[in-house]
């Protein structure tokens, strides 16, 4: 994979840019992606914090500091989701260097939603924004995990073409009352031609 100034210089290839989705009720909504800035990394760590707390898609084990977080996200491409109309952080997404894969480029997209943004359809929009970057930054494939009791996230990604589930963990993490969940784990290849895939 290539190093990280490179990383840097590929992602600002393709951002800045704007985007629109419709809200559940039907209202089109237009968004800024970037590149995330350094304050936007710590309130991003905030968020996904925040997400384990409640139960929402991250373990309360995920991270034991801020700094587990950057050198876990370090080598990949973070990007943010910037309301256009008010200008606030909305949502960011990460693709991360899987550590599942041996020897060829494969994303791992971390997606976070604030809170009070839940229901705007966020959560789809950037799932979309992994799948399209992540090709367009060179990964072959994309490994996806999410939490089993993650209802909101599954949908999302049972909806995306060819992301297939390929397995599941039976213990993936640690909610805040203790119980342990299990993970869910599809995978999509982003080759142009990916005959040869053998799944």
């Amino acid at each position: 994979m290539l190093d990280k100034v490179e990383n840097r210089k590929r992602a600002a290839n393709v951002t800045p840019f704007t985007t629109t989705c419709k809200s559940r009720q039907g209202e089109p909504q237009t968004f800024l992606i970037d590149v995330m800035t350094d304050e936007q990394i710590s309130q991003t760590y905030d968020m996904i914090c925040a997400a384990a707390q409640r139960g929402q898609g991250f373990g309360v084990d995920e991270y034991s500091d801020e700094s587990e977080f950057r050198a876990d996200i370090d080598d990949g491409y973070r990007f943010v989701v910037i309301d256009k109309d008010d200008g606030e952080m909305v949502a960011a997404f990460i693709l991360a260097i899987s550590k599942y894969s041996r020897g060829c480029p494969v994303a791992d997209p971390f997606i976070i939603v604030k809170d009070n943004q839940r229901g705007r359809g966020l959560g789809k929009l950037c799932m979309d924004l992994c799948v399209d970057l992540a090709a367009k930054l060179g990964f072959m494939g994309m490994y996806v995990d999410t939490f089993s009791n993650n209802t909101a996230m599954l949908k999302i990604i049972k909806a995306v073409p060819g992301l297939q589930q390929v397995g599941c963990l039976p213990m993936g993490g640690v909610m805040t009352n203790g119980e342990m969940v299990g993970t869910v784990i599809f995978y999509k290849d982003l080759r142009p031609d990916n005959s040869s895939y053998k799944g």
